[in-house]
């Protein structure tokens, strides 16, 4: 179980009907638990943390997203992990959209016996007011 907390700035850089293009910065104190594995000690450190979101509103009722975030341990540089999710969500009525994704995880300083990469698809159901 991973918890963070945060700060930072972000910036808009692109901020039209059909495109929006943001960027984040920050700093984040990081808290690990293994509690489920036994092969390592629950840690917590510093890193510094980046993203960026690319929304293209395709039409009135379609839109496809991706977002990056980057995550930079400040002592073991070489221990980041990134996530990468790729979205396209259609709207069913006045505030609900179904969305199916696909997330990428990695995580270069995964304990032994835990996998570097993890992937996922999804299917979801959100609410835009």
């Amino acid at each position: 179980m991973r918890t963070g907390i945060a700060g930072g700035g972000g910036w808009k850089i692109i901020n039209s009907p059909l495109v929006s293009l943001n960027a984040e910065v920050g700093f984040q104190q990081t808290f690990v638990d293994y509690r489920l594995l036994i092969t390592k000690e629950d840690e917590q450190f510093s890193e510094g943390t980046s993203s960026i979101e690319f929304v293209w509103n395709i039409s009135g009722s379609v839109k496809f997203k991706q977002t990056v975030e980057c995550f930079v341990p400040f002592e073991t540089v070489d221990d980041w992990r990134a996530n990468s999710e790729s979205s396209l969500s259609v709207k069913v009525s006045d505030i609900i959209w179904a969305t199916i994704g696909y997330v990428h995880k990695s995580d270069q300083g995964a304990p032994k016996g835990i996998k570097k990469n993890d992937r996922e698809t999804y299917l979801g159901i959100s609410l835009e007011f």
